[in-house]
C-alpha cells in the first residue's frame, strides 16, 4: 500500500509540475504578445467567427470603423447565423448609410433572435409609427396570382401585365360601380418583364423572349409582334406614330405603331434598361455603357455624337424640363445637362445608385436613390433644398398628388406621403405587401398594384 501511495503521489507531483510549467509558458508568450492570460484563454474557447467579431469590436475602438464592417462581413461569411456577426454588421452598415443592406443583414439577425435590440445606427433607421392614411379604399381585385411586372392606365382602363404572361384588362372607373371589372385577359408565351406602355388602341408589351408585343387595347388580340436581339425589360416610350424599345441587346428599335415594322435603330456598347423619354423630337435614354444618349426622334441620327458619360450604368429613365435632361446613374449621381448639346450643367451626389427616374415640378428637381434619400432641389442650380432618408431603399419615382409626394418602399408594404414643400412625413400606409410600381393616378383614383397581383383603387386625396 505504501509503495502504490508513493507512486500516486509522485505522479501528482510530475503533473502539476507539468501545469505549472505549461501555464509559465502560456504567461510568458502572452507577455510577448502585449495581451493577459485570461484574454488569450477567453480565444482559444472562441469559434472562428467570434474571434473575427472580436476583433472587429477591437477596429472599432480603434477608430477603424471602415476596417471593422469587413470584420463583421467575414465573420458572417464565416457563419451566417452568428446573431452578434449579423447585428454588429448591420449597425457598422448603418453608421456608413449603406441603409440596404444595413436592413437586409438586420433582418436575417432578427429572424435568428427577435429580442435582439438594436444599436443606435439601426435604431435611427426604424420606421416612424404608422400614421391614418387619409384614403378611402374604392375597390380592389386579385388579377391574377402571379408577380405583376406593371401596370399602365388609359381612357379608363387600366392594363396590367405578370410575369406568367397574363395580360388583364380591368375597369379603372369605381364611380359607376365597374371598378376592377375584368374587360378583357390573354395570355402570352413569355414571362412579361416590363411594365406595359398605351398607344391609341394599342397595349405594347416586353418580354423576356426579347419580343415587343402590341395587343389591340379593346380585346386582347395581337396585332404585331416585334423581336428584338434581347430581353426588353424597361418600358417602351410612345411618340406620334412610333414606338421607341430598348432592349438587353443595346439596341434602341423605334417600329411603326401601324405594323410593327422597323423604322430605324441604333447600337450602344451596352444593355438597355432605361425607359426613353421623347420631347421636341428628340428621343432620350441611357445605357449600360455608362452613357446617356440624345437621338433624333425621326432618323435615329445622334444629337450628342458620343453620347455623354457617366461613372457608372444609367438604368434611370430622363426627365426633360426647359431644355434640360435629368437622369440618374449608378455612380450615385444626378446629372442635369443641357438637352441640346449634352453639357452638364451641374450634378447631385447621394451614397448608392439612382435608378429612378426624377420628377420635375415647376422649378423643383425630386430625386429618390437607393439609399433612400429623397431630396428637392433647384433645376437650374442643383441647390438642395430639402433632404430626408426614409427607411428603405427607393427604387420608383415619386408621384405628385397635390401638395403631397407620393413614395412605395422598396423593403416594406408601405406607401409614404410626404409634403412637397419641406418633405414632412405626412402620413404612411401599410398596403398589406409590397408594392410592384409607383402609384397611377386618373380617373379621380389613386391605383397601387401590389406583388401578389393585387390591384387597389383609393379615392383620389
Amino acid at each position: 500500500m505504501r509503495g502504490d501511495t508513493k507512486t500516486v503521489k509522485t505522479v501528482v507531483q510530475t503533473y502539476r509540475g507539468l501545469v505549472v510549467a505549461a501555464l509559465a509558458v502560456l504567461v510568458l508568450v502572452t507577455a510577448c504578445h502585449g495581451a493577459d492570460l485570461d484574454a488569450l484563454v477567453r480565444s482559444r474557447l472562441q469559434s472562428p467567427s467570434e474571434c473575427v467579431v472580436a476583433e472587429g469590436d477591437r477596429l472599432l475602438a480603434a477608430g477603424q470603423p471602415q476596417e471593422a464592417l469587413l470584420a463583421y462581413r467575414e465573420a458572417v461569411r464565416r457563419d451566417g447565423r452568428n446573431v452578434v456577426a449579423l447585428g454588429k454588421l448591420a449597425e457598422a452598415q448603418a453608421q456608413q448609410g449603406r441603409t440596404r443592406t444595413a436592413q437586409r443583414f438586420w433582418e436575417r439577425a432578427l429572424a435568428l433572435s427577435p429580442e435582439l435590440t438594436p444599436g443606435p445606427a439601426m435604431a435611427a433607421l426604424t420606421p416612424a409609427p404608422p400614421v391614418d392614411a387619409p384614403l378611402a379604399l374604392r375597390w380592389q381585385v386579385l388579377a391574377a396570382d402571379d408577380m405583376p411586372s406593371g401596370m399602365a392606365l388609359a381612357d379608363g382602363v387600366l392594363y396590367v401585365a405578370f410575369d406568367g404572361g397574363d395580360v388583364v384588362a380591368l375597369a379603372a372607373d369605381g364611380g359607376a360601380g365597374r371598378g376592377g371589372m375584368t374587360i378583357w385577359r390573354t395570355q402570352l408565351a413569355t414571362r412579361l418583364t416590363a411594365p406595359p406602355a398605351v398607344a391609341p388602341d394599342l397595349v405594347l408589351l416586353g418580354g423576356e423572349d426579347g419580343v415587343l408585343y402590341a395587343l389591340d387595347g379593346r380585346d386582347g388580340t395581337r396585332r404585331w409582334a416585334y423581336p428584338t436581339g434581347g430581353a426588353i425589360y424597361a418600358t417602351p416610350a410612345v411618340a406620334g406614330d412610333l414606338v421607341y424599345c430598348p432592349s438587353h441587346d443595346g439596341t434602341l428599335y423605334a417600329l411603326s405603331l401601324a405594323d410593327g415594322s422597323l423604322v430605324w435603330r441604333f447600337a450602344t456598347g451596352g444593355w438597355l434598361h432605361s425607359a426613353p423619354t421623347v420631347a421636341r423630337g428628340v428621343v432620350y435614354f441611357g445605357s449600360g455603357d455608362t452613357r446617356v444618349y440624345a437621338l433624333d426622334a425621326a432618323t435615329g441620327a445622334p444629337v450628342w455624337e458620343a453620347g455623354i458619360p457617366t461613372l457608372d450604368v444609367v438604368e434611370s429613365s430622363p426627365a426633360v424640363a426647359d431644355g434640360r435632361v435629368l437622369v440618374g446613374s449608378g455612380d450615385s449621381r444626378l446629372y442635369c445637362l443641357a438637352a441640346a448639346s449634352g453639357g452638364r450643367y451641374w450634378f447631385y451626389s447621394v451614397s448608392d445608385a439612382i435608378v429612378a427616374k426624377p420628377l420635375v415640378i415647376a422649378h423643383t428637381v425630386y430625386v429618390a436613390a437607393m439609399d433612400g434619400t429623397l431630396a428637392a432641389l433647384d433645376l437650374l442650380s442643383g441647390m438642395e433644398r430639402w433632404r430626408v432618408r426614409l427607411t428603405t431603399p427607393l427604387l420608383m419615382p415619386p408621384v405628385a398628388v397635390g401638395e403631397w409626394l407620393m413614395v412605395v418602399a422598396s423593403a416594406d408594404p408601405h406607401l409614404y406621403a410626404l409634403k412637397a414643400a419641406d418633405g414632412e412625413l405626412v402620413w404612411r400606409m401599410d398596403t398589406g405587401d409590397w408594392l410592384a410600381m409607383e402609384p397611377l393616378l386618373g380617373e379621380g383614383a389613386l391605383y397601387l398594384l401590389g406583388k401578389d397581383g393585387t390591384v387597389l383603387a383609393f379615392a383620389a386625396p
